[in-house]
């Protein structure tokens, strides 16, 4: 069986949490269709070997042409010689005119061909063209997943009624053996004997936090790392959530420093902003998904700027809160239960400490209910894979009649 995962951009995937959305999705698929061979396309396949490889599965990435027009006539083709398509596009659709989700759905679409949409983020939508683009779009896939609960209602708002909500499928990925975590924590000089805190510095929140907040980033930060500091008398440890590898190609410190830069230097800013700087810690290495999730796990307590960096964190049992600006967030949270432990970007900075200190305090009640209800979640996100094989049993039944 072949399957066609549309899941890479034009840019190479620097997020960690999209590599483990896109992981996460093959392992899925891999364990409901074993031996399958899936196809992607990529404008830089040596980058995206980089994380693909570590999944040891049988994945054929497919330069793409540096055209439109080329990279159309490209898909086409490839979707000729596939048994089905999962568009595993993660929030690519939040914030943007609807009428990239319809054109991307009539390229994906392929008569007798499943199309399956994988727990995406969507949403809203505008009245009028934009609805109207968002409703033809959708119509063509033949099963609907989204990953969040606020996602969900903005679907089914448009007509949908059977669009189901699964978890984000980097809810299954395993972390890094405990060996490997403690060689890194080791080399990095960072807190890896001991229970310690961990903090998401976001480059993408650095940037939208001004229009949100009002305040600059680095300076709410700056009070929420010496508020946990004071409060849990624990070593803190920056860990980013979107890297720029050694050897990227074309990498610039202004790039780095983008709205779609580099978390390690979200983090730099956010250190040249505390008055003390004593037992606070950086990651600065280039790491796996699996890797972060180790670290991670390690944590007594997160809190993270970027969604996929708290669904390490809640999997592996982690007391996490996170700073929202997107409706994913709060719609995933929810989802666990954890609607509590969201502090909106927009909110007072004194709500942000106040959700900390709770988390700190009820940590260990949280870390129970997490641990519990964990198994539950990872057998929901691998329903992903029993959607398409029943839409597959579907059509066979219909062709042999």
């Amino acid at each position: 069986m072949k399957i066609f995962v549309d899941a890479l951009s034009r840019i190479p995937t620097v997020s960690i949490g999209t590599q483990a959305l896109i992981l996460g999705c093959l392992q899925i698929l891999h364990r409901r269709f074993p031996g399958a061979e899936f196809i992607l396309l990529s404008s830089h396949p040596a980058h995206e070997h980089h994380y693909l490889d570590a999944a040891g599965l049988a994945i054929e990435v497919v330069p793409r042409s540096p055209t439109q027009w080329g990279t159309w006539r490209q898909l086409r083709g490839l979707l000729g010689r596939v048994d089905a398509v999962a568009s595993a596009w993660g929030d690519g659709y939040v914030g943007q005119a609807s009428w990239r989700l319809l054109q991307k759905s009539l390229f994906l679409k392929r008569a007798g061909v499943p199309l399956i949409l994988v727990t995406a983020s969507l949403g809203p939508f505008r009245d009028g063209v934009d609805a109207w683009c968002a409703r033809r779009g959708l119509a063509l896939f033949d099963v609907l997943t989204v990953r969040d609960l606020n996602s969900q209602r903005h679907v089914r708002d448009l007509g949908f009624q059977d669009v189901q909500c699964l978890p984000d499928t980097a809810f299954v990925l395993e972390p890094a053996p405990e060996a490997a975590v403690d060689a890194i924590l080791r080399r990095e000089g960072a807190p890896g004997g001991e229970k310690f805190i961990g903090v998401n510095a976001s480059i993408l929140l650095h940037h939208r936090f001004p229009a949100l907040h009002g305040r600059p980033y680095a300076e709410v930060m700056a009070q929420l790392l010496d508020h946990l500091r004071r409060t849990t008398k624990r070593p803190i440890l920056l860990i980013p959530h979107q890297i720029y590898p050694a050897g990227f190609p074309g990498l610039t410190p202004e790039i780095r420093l983008s709205a779609d830069g580099d978390d390690r230097a979200a983090a730099d800013i956010v250190q040249q902003a505390l008055p003390q700087p004593e037992g606070i810690f950086a990651l600065r290495g280039d790491y796996s998904p699996a890797v972060y999730k180790g670290i991670l796990k390690r944590c007594d307590l997160f809190i993270g700027g970027r969604m996929h960096a708290v669904i390490s964190a809640v999997s592996a049992g982690v007391p996490s809160g996170i700073m929202q600006y997107s409706h994913k967030a709060s719609g995933v949270m929810e989802m666990l239960q954890l609607a509590d432990c969201v502090w909106d970007c927009r909110a007072p900075a004194s709500e942000l400490l106040r959700i900390a200190s709770w988390l700190w305090t009820d940590r260990a009640a949280i870390r129970t209910r997490l641990e519990a209800k964990m198994p539950e979640i990872v057998a929901q996100a691998y329903r992903v894979g029993d959607r398409l094989a029943e839409m597959l049993t579907r059509r066979q039944e219909r062709a042999a009649r």
